[in-house]
């Protein structure tokens, strides 16, 4: 399917994880609409759909933990037993 420049260039500067889901949604967004060319109308119908139900969108976890064994005030574990385990549970869901 044919892209406008303006489209094209819209998606290109969105951040990494985005561009092949945008371009695919765009160009859903045209065919739904019997569009034979993706314009910016489509790119940004489908930037508002994201924005407004993001939190369904993207999901991401970040494990932290302090130098417990050098003797953290903040740490709640002795080892790496507990980040460990919680990094295993969040790859596996």
């Amino acid at each position: 399917m044919q892209w406008d420049k303006d489209a094209e260039q819209a998606v290109d500067k969105v951040p990494f994880f985005v561009p092949a889901r945008g371009q695919k949604r765009g160009e859903t967004e045209a065919r739904q609409a019997g569009a034979a060319r993706i314009t910016m109308e489509h790119v940004t119908a489908c930037k508002q759909r994201y924005q407004h139900h993001q939190e369904n969108e993207v999901q991401g976890f970040t494990v932290e933990s302090c130098f417990g064994q050098s003797g953290c005030p903040n740490r709640i574990d002795t080892g790496e037993n507990l980040s460990k385990r919680l990094e295993s549970l969040l790859r596996a869901h």
